[in-house]
């Protein structure tokens, strides 16, 4: 198995020459809590620039909900899908609920269809948190998952048909096609993506 050597970024890096970093992977933070870096997009402007692959990261901070908190980095980061893998960091002295954390990655996966990766300081014990998402543990190099490929659920499988019909309706063919399938907000598929630049 191949590791890539990695780095995260915050505000108080602002000024590094990720140029000349020795690394594969650079992890870019967003947001903490209900705050944007304001470094962020300069930040990522650099890491494409440098050919790496690009993570970005929110640190969450307890103080409103899970779900503010999961619904505020989505909004800061959309501009982004499709071409990162998402990451939580979760800095277990905090002393934050299980439900809360929960909270973030279910609302944010809600939103996004893509689960994020939780990057924590040491490993929890927690089945459902454990079952459902990748964890990457500080100090370690391996990323572990009990995440099982799940057979497509129905709400998939009407998310799917919406996306050929938008499809078949851009092509020339002066055809109007009418579907009844609804438009969902949540996927089992867990996608983690980096840009391939």
């Amino acid at each position: 198995m191949s590791y890539l050597n990695n780095i995260d970024i915050s505000i108080y890096q602002k000024d590094m020459d990720i140029k000349k970093i020795n690394s594969d992977l650079v992890i870019v933070e967003a947001t903490h809590g209900l705050v944007k870096n304001p470094y962020f997009e300069e930040l990522v402007k650099e890491v494409l620039g440098s050919k790496k692959k690009l993570g970005i990261y929110h640190v969450i901070d307890g103080k409103t909900s899970g779900a503010e908190e999961a619904f505020y980095f989505w909004k800061k980061v959309y501009d982004y899908k499709d071409k990162v893998t998402f990451i939580l960091k979760w800095e277990n002295e905090s002393n934050l609920s299980i439900d809360y954390i929960e909270a973030f990655l279910n609302n944010f996966y809600k939103v996004s269809l893509q689960k994020c990766l939780v990057y924590a300081d040491k490993a929890i014990d927690n089945d459902s948190l454990v079952d459902e998402y990748d964890f990457w543990i500080k100090g370690t190099k391996k990323i572990t998952s009990k995440v099982v490929k799940k057979e497509t659920t129905e709400e998939a499988k009407e998310i799917e048909k919406i996306e050929e019909i938008k499809k078949e309706v851009s092509k020339p063919t002066g055809k109007v096609i009418k579907s009844t399938a609804q438009d969902t907000s949540k996927s089992k598929k867990n996608n983690y993506k980096y840009n391939k630049k």
